[in-house]
């Protein structure tokens, strides 16, 4: 996602941790129950990421009211249930291709969070529609973000011709479509830039994370 040029040229503190090694040496979040602890590890990675703010924060200088998430898939899955069950902690999410939680509506509502949803309608690792994963139901990408809005007390969806950006590098044109749901409480947002054609692993352009920066840093607690 190139962030480290983005958080050089913006003067924030990026980190951007690992997750656990699985037996097969693949790295993963335990993000809920239908992903990504497939061997049962029962790792406790909501409590290794409050851990890790914790440290930056006594390391560094660090704006309590501006701390983000971003991730992509397993990542971006994980980014939601931190979101879900901390929200006091982080002031906005970002979720490229990720699963959110299928019951939004049992997440801690202690301040409203602004939540931006990336996804390819042609994801064939997490359908854009929803689905089933090894048996369990997930959410379309549109259900997830109306869930997220009606949460965030938040007024209809609006989308416009001229609601378009570029993400993707190997579709030509402006490739994007932004929904946004307006007049959310705590003045958040909420919006959904959906892809067409959009692959679960996009090429993407240049300004991919300045955009994605660019909605995140509009929030504080």
């Amino acid at each position: 996602m190139n962030l480290k040029s983005v958080a050089e040229r913006e003067k924030f503190l990026l980190v951007v941790p690992d997750g656990t090694l699985n037996p097969k040496r693949e790295r993963f979040w335990n993000a809920g129950p239908i992903c990504c602890d497939f061997f049962n590890s029962g790792v406790d990675d909501e409590q290794f990421l409050l851990d890790l703010v914790r440290h930056a924060s006594k390391m560094h200088q660090v704006d309590q009211q501006r701390m983000y998430l971003i991730g992509h898939s397993n990542g971006g899955a994980m980014a939601y249930r931190m979101v879900c069950h901390h929200p006091e902690v982080f002031s906005a999410v970002a979720s490229l291709a990720g699963i959110g939680q299928y019951e939004v509506s049992a997440c801690k509502r202690s301040s409203p969070n602004g939540v931006l949803h990336i996804h390819g309608t042609a994801d064939q690792e997490v359908n854009y529609r929803g689905g089933l994963r090894f048996g369990k139901p997930y959410v379309g990408a549109v259900e997830n973000v109306e869930r997220w809005a009606l949460l965030n007390e938040c007024g209809a969806a609006i989308q416009g011709d001229d609601m378009t950006i570029d993400l993707v590098r190997n579709i030509q044109g402006v490739d994007a479509r932004v929904s946004s749901w307006a007049t959310c409480a705590g003045d958040v947002m909420t919006e959904l830039w959906t892809i067409p054609e959009g692959s679960h692993v996009p090429a993407l352009t240049q300004s991919f994370s300045s955009l994605v920066y660019a909605f995140l840093s509009r929030h504080s607690q």
